[in-house]
C-alpha cells in the first residue's frame, strides 16, 4: 500500500506504516489477492486483485 489511501472513514486515522497494512494471499492457482487495514479500528476492504483495486476501494468508502 502507499501514501495514496485516505483516511479511514470510520476513526479518522491518516496514512502511516503504523497506522495501516496490506495484506496478500496466494490462492492455489497462483493468484495474489490484496486488501487494505485500519491497524487503528480495524475496518478493512474486500480482497481484490490488485493492490490499486484495493486502494480504490479504500478510497471510494473514505469519501
Amino acid at each position: 500500500m502507499n501514501e495514496n489511501l485516505k483516511p479511514c472513514p470510520f476513526c479518522g486515522a491518516k496514512y502511516s506504516s503504523e497506522k495501516f497494512t496490506a495484506g496478500t494471499v496466494q490462492l492455489m492457482r497462483g493468484e495474489k489477492y490484496f486488501w487494505a487495514i485500519c491497524l487503528n479500528c480495524g475496518v478493512r476492504t474486500g480482497e481484490y486483485l490488485g493492490d490499486e483495486a484495493a486502494i480504490e476501494a479504500w478510497n471510494r468508502r473514505a469519501e
